[in-house]
């Protein structure tokens, strides 16, 4: 197989943009829920604060995607010995942002949830939420979302790095499976 030296530099340009097109996306509908929170944490005027979020999603997506950009390059080209194809490296990236958004939305569920069933408890863990009348549930919904995107962050890394593990072991098989040239060592009868 010939060496592929450049699919891992594509992997450290796929993280950042693609964290920074998912940070855009979260942020934009996180903004839209509850401007109220960005106001709230960031300290940022309520009138700003959705399209603010949008801005502050693309930096905290592209840095999240940077860093997994370095991880999974370096795990890419060492499992591959630089000979894993583009399809392998979209594909682990593909199944890494799936990941990330099903945190996110598990996130924003479970602070959702919380949120509205246990005001009085929600408040009494993030503090910046006593001020909110209303409108705790999406408030709790952007909270629980950031922080499920950060934990996707780390979970689809993992998951990049041993699906091109898993792959990539299983289409050396396959292109082994056509003979033995030497039997196993401690076979011999």
């Amino acid at each position: 197989m010939r060496t592929r030296w450049w699919v891992p530099l594509l992997i450290l340009l796929m993280g950042p943009f693609g964290g920074a097109a998912l940070g855009v996306l979260t942020n934009s509908i996180n903004g839209s829920i509850s401007p109220e929170y960005f106001s709230a944490v960031m300290g940022w005027g309520r009138a700003m604060a959705g399209d603010l979020a949008v801005t502050q999603g693309m930096l905290e997506g592209g840095a999240l995607g940077a860093f997994f950009g370095v991880v999974v390059a370096i795990s890419f080209a060492a499992t591959t010995r630089l000979r894993g194809g583009l399809s392998l490296a979209v594909r682990a990236w593909l199944l890494a942002a799936m990941t990330v958004l099903v945190c996110w939305t598990l996130g924003a569920a479970c602070g959702a949830t919380l949120g509205s069933a246990a005001p009085d408890f929600f408040r009494a863990l993030f503090p910046r939420s006593r001020s909110l009348n209303s409108g705790i549930g999406r408030f709790g919904w952007v909270g629980g979302s950031i922080w499920g995107a950060y934990g996707g962050t780390g979970v689809g890394c993992i998951l990049a790095c041993v699906y091109v593990q898993v792959k990539w072991r299983r289409s050396l098989r396959q292109v082994g499976a056509g003979f033995e040239v030497l039997p196993a060592a401690g076979n011999h009868r």
